[in-house]
């Protein structure tokens, strides 16, 4: 949410701007964690947002839908006419007199070279800053979501389960999240999902409940005050790991918007041409047989 904010923003006062992102989602919070907190921002770009998917009927009491606000989200950036560039993760970057010059991402095409005089880095895990020396902490806790449809949900279902899970309201009437929280440095993936189903099915009526969908990544939460030092001049950050902000989509926004302000009393690198940068890698992998390709046809290939 921070990288669109600001990027919508920057677009807003006439600058040439392109988005770029590692994974598939514009709104990984929402389309590819399926968080749903919309508090935390009073901006008038946030309560026009809102009101985009209220219209909807996709926001409403402090939440969203999530899968909506990400298909909505691409329809606005269309309209924008800003340029996206998405399965993009940066690999090696060009510094040219003490400032960031050009970054090389690796796409499905290959590596590409993108030059840019101003950089901002809002990504969780702020590639762009540990790519230049400076890696961002863990997160304080992760979190995951399962989504669960009945028509018969008790009007006390919600509420804690067991350490780490509990049963939250949802967006829509005849539905409630499951949410798993754990330490940050703990992986919270699809392995936590059946024993957290079972602790529902032991504290509540669910019959007739049905898992509809849930986190593909976990969300990160981080307690703020990460201060990077080594950075080149020009790039700016929007991660939570500085300013915190619990799990509001809504503080993630506000904070893309404030990072535009530090981004324009940046300096600027001059663009050069060149070519994307061979990144370097601390370890090779070795393998008897190397299956390249993770389809269903590859993933059932390496198993047998």
């Amino acid at each position: 949410h921070a990288g669109v904010a600001a990027a919508l923003a920057l677009r807003a006062a006439g600058a040439d701007v392109l988005l770029v992102d590692p994974g598939p989602a514009l709104l990984p919070e929402a389309g590819w964690s399926f968080a749903d907190d919309a508090g935390g921002c009073d901006e008038p770009s946030w309560r026009g947002w809102l009101a985009r998917l209220a219209a909807k009927g996709a926001a409403a009491g402090g939440r969203i839908d999530p899968g909506v606000a990400e298909v909505e989200m691409a329809d606005h950036l269309r309209a924008e006419e800003l340029p996206v560039l998405l399965y993009a993760p940066p690999v090696a970057v060009e510094l040219a007199d003490g400032l960031l010059a050009a970054v090389t991402v690796a796409t499905k095409g290959g590596l590409r070279r993108i030059a840019a005089r101003r950089w901002l880095d809002a990504g969780d895990e702020a590639r762009l800053a540990a790519l230049c020396g400076a890696a961002a902490p863990a997160p304080a806790e992760r979190r995951c979501h399962i989504v669960l449809r009945s028509a018969a949900w008790a009007d006390d279902a919600c509420g804690p389960l067991d350490a780490g899970v509990a049963l939250e309201p949802a967006h829509w009437a005849n539905e409630r999240r499951l949410v798993i929280t754990a330490p940050g440095t703990a992986p919270v993936d699809h392995a936590a999902w059946l024993p957290a189903l079972a602790t529902l099915r032991r504290a509540r009526d669910c019959a007739g409940a049905v898992v509809t969908h849930g986190s593909v990544a976990p969300l990160g939460r981080w307690d703020g005050g990460w201060r990077p030092d080594r950075l080149p001049a020009n790039l700016v950050l929007a991660t939570p790991a500085i300013g915190g902000g619990g799990w509001s989509l809504g503080r993630r926004w506000g904070d893309g918007l404030a990072a535009v302000e530090r981004l324009r009393a940046a300096p600027a690198a001059v663009p050069r041409a060149g070519s994307p940068a061979a990144p370097e890698y601390d370890a090779s992998l070795t393998a008897e047989v190397a299956v390249v390709g993770a389809g269903t046809g590859g993933a059932l290939a390496a198993i047998a």
